[in-house]
């Protein structure tokens, strides 16, 4: 069986073929014991820069040594330089979170660091702002602070695939609802919805500038019609 995260980056890789659209950067935030969605995507691009950040010590220490890129030990968020509770999971391959779980499981809590994209990548800029870039978020829960950290990095974002749970399984988990909204305030469009989890209320979005956003593809009218009012507008 094809594993999700497999499914999630052959969805990604179609949108951008029919955007006519591939990366130069791939910046992951949230990688996980597994990531066959990145092994698809660098079958499909010739990627030549990846980073990847991961809050679970455990999870950084066990793909170290295979992930195809640069990988950061940290928690992404919307702070630098501070010290949270992290909970890992125990005997599970993905899943870890800043946010403890509402039903009772077995986890062991950390202390782990957090940082912002915008402080990791824009001082001084680490990424030739001339190369197409794609933003992957998925990070349980946290997805709406990594965005409010990354207000700089964004501005040289043309696609963002991210994370959406409206069915929330830890107490403090974003409301999907708001990261829409910061998305659209920030000049973002749903794209497409691709690889849902319906029995845990979750799917990935893929959000992408007007340079790239395409109505005819669209999967959303509320999206079209938010493009089309600011279109009028300009």
């Amino acid at each position: 069986m094809t594993s999700v995260f497999k499914r999630s980056g052959v969805a990604v890789c179609e949108i951008a073929e029919a955007l006519e659209w591939k990366p130069d950067w791939f910046i992951q935030v949230g990688v996980g014991m597994r990531y066959d969605e990145l092994s698809v995507m660098m079958k499909a691009w010739d990627l030549k820069d990846i980073v990847g950040f991961e809050a679970s010590p455990t999870t950084c220490k066990h793909i170290r040594d295979d992930y195809p890129g640069t990988l950061v030990e940290v928690a992404v968020s919307d702070v630098a330089d501070d010290v949270v509770v992290f909970y890992e999971k125990v005997k599970h391959m993905n899943g870890s979170s800043m946010y403890p779980m509402m039903v009772e499981q077995k986890t062991k809590v950390r202390k782990v660091k957090t940082n912002t994209l915008d402080n990791m990548l824009c001082n001084p800029c680490m990424y030739d702002t001339s190369k197409e870039f794609l933003l992957w978020i998925d990070c349980e829960g946290n997805e709406l602070k990594v965005l409010k950290g990354a207000e700089e990095v964004v501005k040289y974002v043309d696609m963002i695939n991210i994370e959406m749970t409206m069915s929330h399984a830890r107490v403090g988990w974003c409301d999907s609802v708001e990261v829409h909204q910061w998305l659209m305030e920030h000049g973002f469009y749903l794209q497409w919805t691709h690889t849902q989890r319906m029995s845990d209320g979750q799917y990935d979005g893929v959000y992408v500038t007007s340079k790239l956003f395409n109505p005819e593809l669209c999967c959303c009218p509320y999206t079209v019609s938010e493009w089309r009012k600011c279109r009028t507008d300009k």
